[in-house]
C-alpha cells in the first residue's frame, strides 16, 4: 500500500511539474525562444565537457567506495558498472539503477551485506559531499545570498537545511547504519572527498557555463557552483521527485530569481539536465561497445 502511494506521488509530481512548465511556455512563449535563442553552441559544448569531466571520474569514486569495504574492482569494471547503470535511473519506478548495480555487484561475488553497505555509502558521499561543497561556498563567499534566501523563504529555508541531516538520522535508525564505521577509513576517505570536490567543482561549472550568459556582471560563478550542488544534493534525497525533476530547479530558482526571470531559469535547467543526460549516454555507449577483459 505505502510503494503505491510514493509510486502515486511520483508521477502526480511529475505530471504537475510537467503541466505548470507547459502552462509558463504558453504564458511567455516569446521569452523562452528568446532565451533559448541566447544560448550560443559555445556555451553548450564547455557544458557538456564539463559534465563529462565531472562524470567521468565518479567510477574511480566508485572503485574506492567498493575498497572500503574490504572489496577490490579495477577501474574498468567500475567504469562499465557505473555507466550502464546510471541509465536505469531513467527507467520509471527510480530503483532500477540501484537493482542493476546490485546485481552487478553481486556478479562480482559480493554478499548481500556488501552489496547494501556499497550502495549506502556511495549515496551517503554523493549527498553529504555535495551539500557541504555548496554550503560551504555559499557561507564563504556568497554568505548575503544565504541570509536573503533564510529571511524571505525562512520555514521553507529551515526545511531545507534540517531535510539532510534528516535523512541520515532517518538511515541510520530505519536501516541500523553506523556512519562512523563509513568514515573510518581515513586515507580512502581523504581520496573520495578529493573526488567529490572535483565532481562538484565541475558539474557547477557544467550549470554556470548555461547560466552566465544571462546574469549580470556582479553575480559570482562560485555562488552558481553552490547553489546547484545543494539543489542537487536536496533534489537526490526529495522521494517522490525522480531524478529530483521540479525540487532542482525550485532551489535554483530561489538563489537565482534576483538575477534571472523563472523561464530563462527554467530554459537553463532543461538545457543542464538534457546535457547531463548525453554525457551519461555517451558514457555509457563507450562502457558498453568497448572490447572487455574475460574477467570483467
Amino acid at each position: 500500500m505505502r510503494k503505491d502511494v510514493i509510486y502515486i506521488l511520483k508521477w502526480a509530481w511529475v505530471a504537475a511539474v510537467i503541466i505548470f512548465i507547459a502552462l509558463l511556455v504558453i504564458r511567455k512563449h516569446n521569452e523562452f525562444l528568446e532565451a533559448l535563442e541566447r544560448i550560443h553552441i559555445a556555451y553548450l559544448f564547455l557544458s557538456f565537457i564539463f559534465i563529462l569531466a565531472a562524470k567521468a571520474v565518479l567510477p574511480l569514486f566508485m572503485r574506492y567506495v567498493v575498497q572500503s569495504i574490504g572489496k577490490s574492482m579495477d577501474f574498468w569494471t567500475c567504469f562499465r558498472i557505473y555507466n550502464i547503470t546510471q541509465l536505469g535511473k531513467y527507467i520509471p519506478g527510480n530503483i532500477w539503477h540501484f537493482v542493476g548495480k546490485a546485481a552487478a555487484y553481486r556478479n562480482q561475488s559480493f554478499s548481500l551485506g556488501n552489496v547494501r553497505d556499497a550502495l549506502i555509502i556511495e549515496n551517503v558521499w554523493l549527498v553529504l559531499s555535495a551539500f557541504v561543497y555548496g554550503l560551504i561556498l555559499l557561507v564563504v563567499f556568497e554568505h548575503e545570498l544565504i541570509l536573503r534566501l533564510f529571511f524571505s523563504h525562512m520555514y521553507l529555508a529551515i526545511l531545507l537545511i534540517l531535510l539532510v541531516p534528516l535523512s541520515f538520522f532517518l538511515a541510520q535508525k530505519l536501516l541500523k547504519i553506523d556512519f562512523r564505521k563509513i568514515f573510518s577509513h581515513h586515507e580512502l576517505n581523504l581520496r573520495i572527498a578529493t573526488i567529490q570536490i572535483f565532481v562538484w567543482t565541475f558539474l557547477g561549472l557544467g550549470f554556470a557555463a548555461l547560466a552566465l550568459p544571462f546574469l549580470p556582471n556582479e553575480a559570482d560563478i562560485l555562488m552558481l557552483m553552490g547553489l546547484y550542488a545543494i539543489a542537487f544534493s536536496i533534489g537526490f534525497i526529495t522521494p517522490f521527485a525522480p531524478a529530483g525533476i521540479g525540487v532542482r530547479e525550485a532551489v535554483l530558482a530561489l538563489g537565482l530569481h534576483p538575477y534571472l526571470p523563472l523561464e530563462v531559469i527554467i530554459v537553463i535547467s532543461i538545457a543542464n539536465r538534457l546535457l547531463y543526460l548525453l554525457a551519461e549516454i555517451f558514457l555509457a555507449s563507450i562502457a558498453y561497445f568497448a572490447p572487455q577483459s574475460s574477467d570483467t
